[in-house]
């Protein structure tokens, strides 16, 4: 996955990034204004927009009937924005973005449908990297699992030598009910 970052400097040049992985990282001078973030997939498409004030995440359609491509625009350089990108190659959207925003912004509207609550998340990006988990990051989940998640009892479950040995000769069972 790639994020794709364009912005003007306070020269007044237009500047371009980009950053290929699972975790990408993006600093911005805090002077940077007309920023613009668009995703793409390596060997796939364009990040298409979802509906994410919608908890099941449909896709937008435009007039003409095609998936937009998702992009967002920020007219000066934000403190801190967290995208959650999901989906396979072909079919990638943005489930969430999470916005640090100064406590003077909090009564504008939401126009990435990113906080719901419009509250002012300083706290969750006031942290030292050491604090923040590795996996998961400080995003809760808001979906439940998915349907083809293996559950805890199949998980968990260690085979004893009689489960994997069909007979004392050694046979090996890899069948249920064989």
């Amino acid at each position: 996955r790639t994020m794709h970052v364009r912005y003007t400097d306070r020269a007044g040049l237009r500047q371009k990034w980009s950053g290929t992985g699972y975790h990408v990282k993006c600093h911005l001078p805090s002077d940077s204004r007309n920023v613009e973030v668009t995703f793409s997939v390596v060997g796939g498409s364009k990040v298409q927009r979802v509906d994410r004030r919608d908890p099941a995440l449909p896709w937008v359609i435009d007039a003409n009937g095609r998936h937009p491509a998702e992009k967002f625009v920020y007219q000066t350089c934000p403190p801190s924005v967290q995208y959650d990108v999901r989906g396979t190659s072909l079919f990638t959207y943005i489930s969430g973005v999470h916005e640090q925003r100064s406590v003077d912004e909090t009564d504008e509207p939401d126009l990435h449908g990113a906080n719901a609550t419009n509250e002012d998340l300083f706290d969750e990006f006031n942290v030292s990297p050491q604090e923040v988990p590795s996996i998961g990051g400080i995003v809760e989940l808001s979906e439940p699992h998915s349907e083809f998640l293996l559950p805890a009892e199949v998980v968990l479950y260690e085979p004893t030598q009689a489960d994997i040995f069909h007979s004392a000769s050694g046979m090996r069972q890899i069948f249920l009910n064989v």
